[in-house]
């Protein structure tokens, strides 16, 4: 069956932003709801009481917290860069980053530059509060004023061992198609975000014959479609 029949894939080289009406502002929820998943998450945003209400609804939970910045600092220079801090990321592993955009933006404020090292390191992000925010295309989980925090990061926490084997596959397909053309496939890296009912697939492939993409995203999205076949959605981005 052509690709096409099977699910949107597209071939992209970037990609356009949806839109979305903004939420009116406002504090994120306090709720706790454990399901029996310890969870290690990098809190930022665009409000410290936001970023305190969401850390305390965490540790009532049960759940490590872990921040770029102390109470009072200014956004610059975030932990990584002051003396007796440092990066939460490189202090161990994170499970999620929790992003508390409590006001509708679609600029990242300096308080929100963990979600850029997070999502770097294939770490999964929640972003929680306004609906406007500048990181729809990558956040593996978004919920509103109103939803629990805690719920989607355990949801978050559990989909990225799900993402991270998704991705492998990927990346062998992509390699697969390019050795078999006659490319060298060393650089090939994948990531996989799930939205729902759609798989975004971000490939990041080696110089090669620009005929080849139609083969490459073809393979990937034969795989996927094989681990997922009742997905509606397959998208596929070569960066």
């Amino acid at each position: 069956m052509p690709v096409a029949a099977q699910a949107r894939t597209h071939l992209r080289e970037g990609t356009s932003d949806p839109g979305g009406g903004a939420t009116a502002a406002s504090m994120i929820p306090v709720k706790a709801g454990l399901r029996g998943v310890h969870v290690r998450v990098l809190v930022v945003g665009t409000s410290g009481t936001g970023v305190a209400r969401a850390t305390d609804a965490l540790a009532a939970a049960g759940h490590e917290v872990v921040t770029c910045h102390r109470s009072g600092d200014p956004p610059f220079p975030c932990g990584g860069l002051v003396d007796g801090h440092g990066c939460p990321l490189d202090r161990g592993p994170i499970d999620v980053v929790l992003d508390a955009h409590v006001r509708p933006s679609r600029a990242p404020s300096g308080y929100e530059t963990g979600v850029v090292c997070g999502l770097r390191r294939g770490v999964p992000l929640v972003v929680a509060g306004a609906s406007v925010h500048p990181y729809w295309r990558w956040a593996a989980v978004e919920v509103g004023h109103d939803d629990d925090v805690v719920a989607a990061c355990e949801k978050a926490a559990e989909a990225s061992v799900e993402q991270h084997a998704d991705a492998n596959v990927a990346r062998a397909a992509a390699r697969a198609a390019l050795t078999g053309a006659g490319t060298d496939p060393v650089g090939t890296a994948a990531t996989v975000h799930r939205r729902g009912d759609e798989l975004h697939v971000l490939l990041e492939l080696p110089p090669r014959p620009p005929g080849l993409h139609h083969e490459v995203v073809e393979s990937v999205v034969s795989e996927l479609r094989a681990l997922h076949p009742t997905i509606a959605t397959i998208d596929v981005a070569i960066a």
